[in-house]
């Protein structure tokens, strides 16, 4: 079971996960959260993993984002920072997944919390 913290600064929502993520806890969080977002979200995985969390669960996720997408927010950046092998590559899918799938934001994947953060804040 995994912790999330939650910052808003302006129109940059921060989520910090901190220990073994699950599926059901990804839709909690996607629940709970990106009805918050106004325009950039950064998820910081320096101290979360997703190892119970399969490809075919993450190709299953662009419904559920698109049902929680907050009104109004049709651009903005979504950024990942994961240092971890593992979740780097299941996120780099999830990134392709989603630009098949048509979401309206661009995504990015970092192994490092500053280059995902200068990212996401350049855009």
């Amino acid at each position: 079971m995994a912790r999330i913290t939650h910052e808003q600064h302006d129109d940059l929502v921060i989520l910090r996960v901190f220990g073994d993520l699950s599926f059901e806890e990804i839709i909690e969080a996607i629940q709970t959260y990106f009805p918050l977002v106004t325009r950039n979200l950064f998820w910081d995985f320096t101290e979360g993993r997703l190892d119970g969390v399969t490809p075919k669960q993450f190709r299953a996720l662009p419904p559920i984002v698109i049902k929680h997408l907050p009104a109004g927010r049709t651009t903005g950046r979504t950024a990942y920072a994961c240092p971890n092998a593992n979740d780097y590559g299941m996120f780099r899918m999830y990134s392709a997944i989603a630009d098949i799938n048509a979401l309206p934001y661009e995504y990015a994947v970092y192994r490092t919390l500053e280059d995902a953060l200068e990212w996401v804040r350049n855009g």
